[in-house]
């Protein structure tokens, strides 16, 4: 029997054949596409299980910095109330998650603190994850531990471009470098600040400007026109590689990423596209644009609390933008700061709670959002240069500033009473600093400077 189309003609056993192999592709593609969405969601829920462990560790900080004698050891689960978060019962749920923190004495003077997310993973797998940190109680010594900073170690990298920004977890330190086409990104091992080591290098594509850290993901902003932002594995850090990466749309230069849970915050050089970014990056290997807004000048820093983002603006009526990223799809720009009587950029953002620092090319602001969208001046402090970057140790005790002044180039600020910063100590690194990062692990600070023989710096107080 055959079976006969124009002139050709299949035999029956041909067509059942053809239909079985048929068959057999579309239940072969079928499948392969249904493994592929389940490792996407899976990965997906991994992220955001690295989310909520992180955040437990900083709602512990939270605690501690309010006062270290609510570390009471134990099992705990987590709730807010404003910005304060506080122990509450034996664990807490999100969704599909449920995270416990356990605080346990480490010593006289130190806390460990375990947050432990465990949920059920889409292929029927209970999946467990733990980080651990240690909080001191910080309260109980005084603003002269870092009255007497010092250089601890420091590493000479080949050639004569310029450390830019850092990033630190753990024992580690990420770095971006001023180059593109070589190696412009590294890792340092930091877990001796008196002879940190290099233990791994990364060539990212074009030249980058900052980083930030989440997880097991480094996210670097550059200067590539088709991957404005590069997604770096450094879930080992002695191979760090290229994971995924976005392409803004235009040709402008993305300058600074800040990171919010399963969020990442990006900003641009002015152009006649938008520069404010927000990305969904719950699947770091896929991050995709869920809103934007138009600043108009540029974005030159952008830091995070809550709802609300802070942009260092190039504006000179507005030196700080204030958006609201409530609804993320739309962000929206709600107020800004003018610096009077300044015609210059604003660098560098930090924010902590809402509480908003702010540094530009001769002084360092400290600012109140507690209305949100009208920040209003508490206080201020000459910086004697240009603040570069910014970090805070000890929840906003300290106020570290990297800076081009001339001769004291790290600084060291005590910000306890916000309308009154003081100047504490400095350290002469023979050259600018363009970024500073705070280690609380070590209780160090690693900087990048622009000195040729030394361009990644470990400053701790002996």
């Amino acid at each position: 029997m055959r079976i006969r189309g124009n002139e050709n003609g299949f035999s029956l056993v041909e067509v059942v054949i053809a239909t079985a192999l048929a068959g057999i592709f579309v239940a072969a593609s079928s499948g392969g596409l249904l493994y592929g969405m389940r490792m996407s969601k899976e990965a997906g829920r991994k992220s955001q299980a690295v989310y909520l462990a992180e955040e437990g560790l900083a709602a512990a900080q939270n605690i501690r910095d309010a006062a270290y004698v609510n570390l009471t050891n134990g099992t705990w689960g987590l709730s807010t109330t404003g910005s304060q978060w506080s122990l509450s019962g034996a664990s807490d749920t999100t969704g599909v998650f449920t995270r416990e923190v356990v605080i346990a004495s480490a010593d006289s003077t130190k806390k460990e603190v375990t947050s432990t997310v465990t949920w059920q993973e889409v292929t029927g797998n209970a999946q467990t994850l733990s980080l651990v940190t240690y909080f001191s109680d910080w309260l109980s010594a005084t603003t002269s531990a870092w009255t007497t900073p010092a250089l601890a170690g420091s590493i000479d990298l080949s050639g004569s471009q310029d450390l830019l920004k850092l990033a630190t977890a753990g024992d580690y330190a990420y770095a971006v470098r001023s180059v593109s086409g070589s190696d412009n990104f590294f890792v340092f091992d930091i877990s001796v600040p008196s002879t940190p080591t290099t233990v791994g290098t990364l060539t990212v594509f074009g030249t980058p400007s900052n980083v930030v850290i989440s997880g097991d993901y480094a996210y670097v902003a550059t200067s590539d026109n088709t991957r404005e932002m590069q997604v770096i594995s450094i879930a080992s850090p002695t191979s760090p590689s290229i994971a995924a990466s976005y392409d803004a749309s235009g040709n402008t230069n993305a300058t600074s990423v800040v990171i919010s849970g399963s969020t990442a915050y990006l900003v641009r050089e002015q152009s006649s596209n938008k520069e404010f970014l927000v990305l969904d990056v719950s699947s770091p290997l896929t991050p995709t644009l869920t809103g934007s807004l138009d600043l108009t000048d540029n974005a030159n820093d952008v830091a995070v609390s809550g709802n609300y983002a802070y942009v260092a603006s190039s504006s000179n009526s507005r030196e700080l933008e204030v958006i609201d990223v409530t609804t993320p799809a739309t962000p929206v720009l709600l107020g800004a700061y003018d610096i009077s009587a300044s015609s210059t950029n604003s660098n560098a953002v930090k924010v902590s709670g809402t509480t908003v620092y702010l540094g530009n090319s001769s002084r360092l602001y400290i600012l109140s959002d507690a209305t949100h969208g009208t920040p209003t001046l508490l206080g201020s402090i000459s910086a004697s240069g240009t603040v570069n970057d910014i970090a805070l140790g000890n929840g906003g005790m300290y106020l570290f500033l990297g800076t081009a002044n001339g001769s004291n180039e790290f600084r060291v600020l005590d910000a306890t009473t916000p309308a009154a910063p003081t100047f504490l100590a400095s350290v002469n690194l023979t050259n600018t600093a363009s970024g500073v990062a705070y280690n609380e692990t070590s209780d160090v600070i690693v900087v990048a400077s622009t000195a040729n023989s030394a361009e990644f710096v470990v400053i701790n107080h002996p």
